[in-house]
């Protein structure tokens, strides 16, 4: 339950749900969509909603955890590790922050055998949490994962557009919901991060204040395959 409580905690700190919802929103009503397969459907912010504005919707979700919440939301869910058969073809199949670092391509492959891909992710190489990062050695974490480039150039799309959102707090706040991002989960990784706190929260105060509270941001990319 680490990665689900942790994960839960982040989202109270960031406004990336509602973000992502408008804009994937604008994907769907400008592609026509009418079904939707979304594989990584998470704790059901964006699901319901997206499930709204389409005829069929289905989630997919690894966590026994998050299934079972979607599921008390009347959400459509199969719960299971992807790739997995589906029988059935979508207009659009979302795959936001949901790729596995590893065997990647072949993940990506056979969700697009069930419609064309939408492709979301905050994994950037040159992005402020890289450089966060790099400041405090720990910045292998993220250069060694797929970027947006990598999926990008593996569906041949050029045309990538980017959206931003913010974690928002006190020092202690944004680098404890930080810590999820860096470590997905992993009490060690996590602990690992908190160790530099001190570090974290003097180049916050310096770079990320508004006067009111830290602002910390995340840009994310959208590689539709058409």
């Amino acid at each position: 339950m680490n990665y689900e409580k942790d994960f839960e905690n982040f989202l109270k700190h960031t406004n990336e749900k509602e973000v992502l919802l408008e804009e994937i929103t604008k994907e769907i009503e400008k592609r026509g969509v009418s079904s939707l397969l979304d594989i990584g459907a998470g704790e059901g912010t964006m699901s319901t909603h997206l499930s709204e504005k389409v005829q069929r919707y289905l989630a997919v979700e690894e966590s026994y955890y998050f299934a079972s919440k979607l599921k008390s939301k009347g959400v459509d869910v199969m719960q299971g590790s992807f790739p997995f058969p589906i029988k059935e073809s979508f207009d659009m199949v979302l795959v936001c922050d949901a790729l596995p670092d590893e065997n990647w391509r072949s993940f990506l492959s056979f969700a697009a055998e069930m419609g064309p891909l939408l492709f979301v992710t905050y994994k950037d190489r040159e992005s402020e949490w890289v450089s966060l990062l790099k400041e405090i050695g720990e910045e292998k974490v993220e250069i060694d994962r797929v970027d947006y480039r990598d999926v990008s150039s593996f569906l041949g799309v050029k045309d990538v557009r980017s959206v931003e959102s913010y974690v928002r707090g006190s020092p202690e706040e944004v680098t404890e919901a930080l810590s999820f991002v860096f470590s997905d989960g992993d009490k060690k990784k996590k602990d690992r991060f908190l160790s530099y706190k001190k570090t974290i929260y003097n180049i916050l105060k310096l770079r990320y204040s508004d006067g009111k509270s830290l602002c910390f941001p995340f840009k994310h990319f959208f590689v539709h395959s058409h």
